[in-house]
């Protein structure tokens, strides 16, 4: 979708930049201006194989790479439902992911407002 970003191709594979950061199994090898953003074709071709046996949590349909960050947990899901089913994503250091069980929470504003809150600088 247009809110994922950019789509850019290499050899026959489109990808948002963000799809693959958060891709669990995807690892950035190359330079920046080498493959897509410094993920090569090989490592991708790779990732999309390993996404055919995941299926989402939320949708159902294969092709779900990425996972929540937690220990143990199984949820496995595509970038656009984990934003539509309320995971985090960190756009930092390592690009984590979080489904909405074991999400960070920010429990000196909610302590302090007597309410959930997702932004800690507008505390909604």
């Amino acid at each position: 979708t247009k809110k994922m970003g950019v789509l850019k191709e290499i050899d026959g594979i489109l990808a948002h930049h963000s799809c693959l950061l958060f891709s669990s199994g995807l690892c950035q090898a190359g330079k920046n201006e080498e493959g897509l953003w410094g993920f090569l074709t090989p490592n991708i071709k790779k990732e999309l194989s390993r996404g055919k046996r995941l299926k989402c949590s939320f949708c159902r349909l294969p092709g779900a790479l990425v996972g929540c960050h937690k220990a143990r947990c199984s949820y496995t899901y595509h970038l656009t439902c984990g934003f539509s089913n309320g995971c985090l994503m960190q756009y930092y250091d390592n690009f984590r992911s979080f489904c909405g069980t074991h999400r960070p929470r920010q429990n000196f504003l909610e302590e302090m407002l007597g309410r959930t809150v997702e932004c800690a600088i507008c505390g909604d």
